[in-house]
């Protein structure tokens, strides 16, 4: 019994799931950490579902039509970048007292919050960044 390789877009869905989870690991955590995200449940919410479009794309994408895993892969855009767009909102306060006031200037707890909410806003775009290409390219189907 031989093993398939992962087709090109099976790979690419792996990575962007695990960039999501990472974004949202450091969202949650951010949160956790100062002034806590009121919108959170819904971060984690999309952050959810756009992994398990991601899984169903990995798993069952070679048997899916193309236009529905087309679909599926704009779904996690919208996702992704929702979740992206919330965590923004929720930090701009933080980093309007980090770095423009001096309330929370030499705050470490808050600087730490504010540098993991800035790692997860680079995960989320380097999510998003990794689902557009995968959902531009060309994909072979068998």
């Amino acid at each position: 019994m031989t093993k398939k390789a992962l087709s090109g877009v099976q790979k690419l869905v792996c990575l962007n799931a695990v960039l999501v989870a990472a974004a949202l690991i450091l969202s949650v955590v951010s949160s956790n950490t100062a002034y806590g995200l009121t919108h959170l449940p819904n971060l984690i919410a999309a952050c959810a579902a756009a992994i398990v479009l991601d899984l169903v794309v990995f798993f069952a994408g070679e048997k899916l039509p193309g236009a529905v895993e087309d679909l599926f892969l704009f779904a996690c855009v919208i996702l992704t970048a929702f979740a992206m767009c919330t965590l923004i909102q929720g930090r701009v306060l933080l980093a309007g007292y980090i770095y423009f006031s001096d309330l929370e200037s030499s705050n470490p707890v808050a600087i730490a919050a504010m540098n993991l909410a800035i790692a997860a806003v680079v995960a989320y775009l380097l999510a998003l960044i990794l689902s557009i290409v995968n959902g531009f390219s060309k994909h072979a189907k068998d």
